[in-house]
């Protein structure tokens, strides 16, 4: 025999699941509520009604049932029409917090790029002074190197001249030479380091800006030799243009000839002679070193560092350096040149303006 529930039974049944599961679904409902989401709660409770409409209708009437069905009914209207508004006063909310997070991406990432800028511009402002305190070293160091040498060359030529009288030994006099040659070549070295410096370490405007007279510097280069060639035999003439201006600093272009024909006197003989000249074009002007005279026998067999020196310094000058070189020892010419950018009207009123 089936065991069935009596009707009073299945009415307490249907009290305590109204109670117990009812009040958990109103709390539910109620908080969807409170925090605004409209289709959450309206869902909760209609999910709340049909439980306890379930749970109450084994004792309900043919009329209670009828207006059960016509309330399920009127709630599923009421959320069919509810849930598209919600949708739709959501999708703002969405949009909003797109863009808003958009904005904040820019912001950063115009925040990175400025972070960015800034640490290069400090960098650079970094290398600047990097630069300027290297510069500023290096021209302590020449002219706390220039002090002692002026004194050691200038006793040592007239010591070598016997201004004051007799050394009282041929060797002291030869000596005196050796000790003023070399104070020469010491300076000449300290010129070179201040030179290279100077250009490696100059702003770039004041490398296009500079500019200076082809011979004036090549007559101070032939002036720093004439001890060296006299005492080689080695004659210099200088023809370069008077008018001639270069883009170039002037104490490179002075070390850069001065290397030229440091080379060119390492590499000939006694008696050989030295013609330095110029040509220009529209553009460009060309200072020639032509070299007459039987090769020297203990000539550099590759390139020397006079030479280097010159190269390097025509490098950052932004000139061109060609040089040929001596085959035989057989008496001959051969041609050292380097070709400078001529300078323009628009050179001097610049070089005027960062003076």
């Amino acid at each position: 025999m089936a065991w069935t529930w009596s009707a009073p039974q299945r009415g307490a049944v249907a009290g305590a699941a109204f109670v117990s599961s009812g009040q958990r679904l109103i709390q539910r409902t109620t908080a969807g509520l409170s925090r605004g989401d409209a289709t959450r709660g309206l869902s909760i409770g209609f999910a709340a009604f049909l439980t306890v409409a379930g749970a109450a209708a084994p004792t309900l009437s043919p009329d209670a049932m009828t207006a059960l069905l016509f309330l399920s009914g009127a709630a599923i209207v009421l959320f069919a029409a509810v849930a598209p508004s919600q949708v739709n006063s959501i999708q703002p909310l969405l949009t909003e917090t797109e863009n808003c997070n958009l904005s904040l991406n820019i912001e950063a990432s115009q925040s990175t790029a400025a972070c960015l800028e800034e640490l290069l511009a400090s960098r650079n402002a970094a290398s600047a002074c990097d630069r300027a305190a290297f510069a500023r070293l290096t021209a302590h160091m020449s002219h706390e190197l220039r002090t002692p040498l002026n004194a050691i060359l200038g006793f040592s030529e007239m010591m070598s001249n016997e201004v004051f009288g007799p050394l009282g030994s041929a060797s002291y006099a030869g000596y005196a030479r050796d000790i003023h040659m070399s104070g020469i070549s010491l300076l000449k070295s300290a010129d070179d380091a201040l030179a290279i410096t100077s250009l490696l370490t100059a702003p770039d405007h004041q490398h296009r800006s500079s500019t200076t007279a082809a011979a004036q510097a090549t007559a101070d280069a032939v002036a720093f030799h004439a001890q060296g060639f006299a005492a080689r035999g080695i004659t210099a003439c200088c023809t370069v243009d008077e008018t001639a201006e270069v883009v170039a600093a002037p104490q490179a272009v002075r070390q850069l000839m001065i290397n030229l024909m440091a080379d060119a006197a390492d590499r000939v003989s006694h008696g050989a002679a030295l013609s330095i000249a110029s040509r220009t074009t529209d553009d460009t002007v060309e200072l020639l070193i032509t070299v007459a005279g039987r090769t020297a026998a203990r000539a550099p067999a590759g390139e020397s560092f006079s030479m280097m020196l010159a190269r390097t310094l025509a490098e950052l000058s932004g000139a061109t350096l060609i040089a040929d070189r001596p085959v035989a020892t057989d008496a001959g010419e051969w041609h050292i040149a380097v070709r400078f950018l001529r300078a323009s009207q628009n050179d001097f009123f610049g070089a005027s303006s960062h003076h």
